[in-house]
């Protein structure tokens, strides 16, 4: 549904999904055709982040940094 709503480009899968393996990520692909609407789904890409389960972290760090950056007197 997010897939219709959005309309991405790509959709990436992380944290522990990103683990499942080839498998799930075609099933993921298949139910992403099967529940899309035809003409939006032809450029969805759906791919598994390379960050795996990093990726929560990183997002915070660079929160914080550009926090950093944005109000340096407050550091």
């Amino acid at each position: 549904k997010l897939v219709n709503i959005f309309n991405p480009d790509i959709v990436i899968i992380g944290n522990k999904a990103s683990f499942m393996g080839d498998l799930f990520l075609e099933e993921l692909r298949r139910i992403v055709f099967k529940r899309s609407f035809i003409t939006q789904y032809h450029h969805v890409r759906v791919e598994i982040s390379k960050l795996k389960d990093r990726a929560c972290v990183l997002g915070c760090v660079a929160m914080v940094i550009s926090d950093m950056l944005a109000f340096p007197d407050y550091v």
